[in-house]
Parts: C-alpha cells; structure tokens; sequence
C-alpha cells in the first residue's frame, strides 16, 4: 500500500469531567491590571488549544489556560471582580504549581517603573489609554521557545497552526470541566 503522503488527524481523547473539587486561590494586584490581556499575551492564535475565553474578564467572562507544569498538566480557570481582584480556579497534578504561578501570570513582575512611552507617538498613545497593561509570565521555557521558533520561521497562521496540530495531535486533554476540549 502507498503511502499518500498525507496524516489524518487524530480523534482527541475524550476524559470524563471530573468530579473532584478544583484547587482555589486569589490574587489582590497593588495597582489595577487588566488580566484578560496580561494573560492573552500568552495565546498563540484565535484556536488555541491550550486557551479558551468565554468573554473579556471586564464583563464577567472566563479565561481558560491549560500548560503543562513541572508537577504535571494544570487547568487554570480566571476570573477578575469588579474590585480588581482575580479569582482562580485549577484542576490536576500540577495546580497548585499554576496557583503559585497566578500573580507572575497576571503581570505582577512586570515593573512599569523607567518605562518611558514618550519616546514613540505610538506606544504614548496606548499607553495612555491602557495604564493597566501588563505582560504575563509563565517560567514555562519549553512553550516560549517552541512558539518562538514556529513564529520566526513562518508567517504567524502558519505558526498558529502548527502549534495547534501538535499540541491536539501530541498533547494531553485538560484536566478539569473546560468548556470545550483543551490540551497541553
């Protein structure tokens, strides 16, 4: 039989929703932050399979943030109060890892002091109207350095692409109720 060159995409391995209660933490940030964007700043794509936002965290909506932890696959699920505050939610072996993780996440390392947005017309203008932007972090190198070297060798849908098809096709099913099938 010859081989057509082609792969067919493998069916996703469906898990049960667990029953178990999700780990649950909270983050008070010092000064306003919007976490919807501190954390998009990790999504690679419009179809992430590693993440899933049901609407901006402003109105009330969830973001949903899958990663593969050095205690095991973690689901975080957030949620940001009217107050600031972000609530967290996390299921499997590695959630108490992603809950330790939560403040970097939402953008607390990320030091605006000597920040200087006047030196383009540009940044001056977004940064004026966004002072509460902060980029995320996730001490995860493995995924920034696959997603670095996808995104520099080929154009960004290419590159979004590619890292969809292996983290479905190679990944791990999310631990946790996530609203539709992610994978780390």
């Amino acid at each position: 039989m010859r081989s057509t060159g082609v792969r067919t995409r493998q069916t996703p391995r469906e898990l049960p929703v667990p029953t178990e209660r999700p780990l649950e933490g909270e983050y008070r940030p010092a000064q306003p932050v919007d976490v919807g964007r501190a954390v998009a700043a990790q999504r690679h794509g419009r179809n992430d399979p590693t993440y899933f936002s049901s609407m901006p965290l402003r109105d009330g909506g969830v973001v949903w943030r899958v990663s593969r932890t050095p205690l095991g696959v973690a689901t975080l699920a957030l949620r940001q109060s009217i107050g600031g505050a972000v609530r967290a939610a996390a299921w499997g072996p590695g959630a108490e890892w992603a809950l330790d993780q939560l403040p970097a996440l939402c953008g607390k390392l990320d030091d605006p002091d000597g920040f200087d947005a006047s030196r383009h017309p540009s940044v001056a203008e977004w940064h004026r109207r966004h002072p509460d932007l902060r980029i995320g972090r996730t001490d995860l190198v493995f995924d920034a350095l696959v997603s670095a070297i996808m995104e520099q060798k080929v154009t960004s849908l290419q590159a979004f692409s590619a890292w969809r098809s292996i983290v479905t096709w190679y990944g791990e099913r999310a631990p946790g109720p996530t609203p539709r099938p992610l994978f780390a």
